[in-house]
């Protein structure tokens, strides 16, 4: 999706561009990025990583290899999708969305259900009718990431549409959890770094409200690279006020964060 927007400062201009939140980019780049991911942040020793990678040779997935299989099996009962819990400070947000939507919840501020929270939202004929969505007797329930839509992922890789976008001038902000075991931002980091753009702002932090929230890096061709310091998968529904701090930055005209 392209999204057009008038920068705050420049509004005689119009920019054009994207945003990619925990997105998918390359089928093998993101299965080989997991397993060193874990190790980077503690969730296997480098006992175990030193293992895997020599037996497995970087191919953690669709390998025969007897010592690789036995090794990720290893891996896959020590690790998890979600490194972070489901009861977090920062997500009290969608506590009091689901509150302010139901009216009350069987959860406190220290634990909750994501899940409820969203469907919460999403069911109910106000939402639906802001998107313009078909009444529930047409969709049935809301229920995220459901079963009942059947797709076969044929596009692999999307990196040559980035470089397409980028080249053309078209902003690209690209930002991920740096929790997020299912897409990991050092995956996502390395191909960025793979258009081999010349960074025109180093590894930087940057904040929300005096606090870091994240680490930024910009590209040229208006490439905006961006963690969020805590965020698991996704972005938004870990650290909600943060995010939209940063993408109102973006469409307000910033490069980057």
């Amino acid at each position: 999706m392209i999204l057009k927007h008038k920068p705050l400062f420049f509004l005689s201009q119009i920019s054009q561009g994207y945003s990619i939140g925990n997105g998918a980019y390359d089928v093998d780049s993101e299965r080989s990025a997991v397993v060193p991911f874990a190790n980077r942040i503690g969730l296997i020793s480098d006992e175990h990583y030193q293992d895997l990678a020599s037996s497995c040779q970087g191919k953690y997935v669709d390998n025969d290899d007897p010592d690789c299989l036995k090794n990720m099996e290893i891996f896959q009962s020590v690790s998890q999708v979600s490194v972070l819990v489901c009861c977090s400070i920062r997500s009290v947000a969608l506590l009091h969305m689901y509150q302010d939507i139901h009216g009350a919840s069987p959860f406190n501020e220290e634990c909750h259900g994501y899940e409820l929270a969203s469907e919460r939202l999403f069911e109910s004929e106000n939402s639906r009718q802001i998107v313009n969505a078909a009444p529930r007797e047409v969709t049935g329930q809301w229920i995220r990431c459901t079963k009942r839509i059947n797709y076969e992922r044929t596009v692999l890789s999307t990196m040559e549409y980035h470089l397409n976008l980028t080249k053309k001038g078209y902003k690209g902000f690209i930002y991920n959890g740096d929790h997020d075991l299912v897409l990991p931002y050092t995956g996502q980091l390395q191909w960025l770094k793979s258009f081999n753009y010349s960074v025109i702002n180093k590894w930087h932090p940057w904040t929300v409200d005096g606090n870091i929230a994240g680490y930024a890096v910009e590209f040229e061709n208006n490439l905006c690279f961006a963690t969020f310091r805590g965020g698991g998968h996704t972005v938004t529904e870990y650290m909600p006020h943060e995010a939209l701090v940063a993408i109102e930055r973006w469409l307000g005209g910033a490069s980057c964060l």
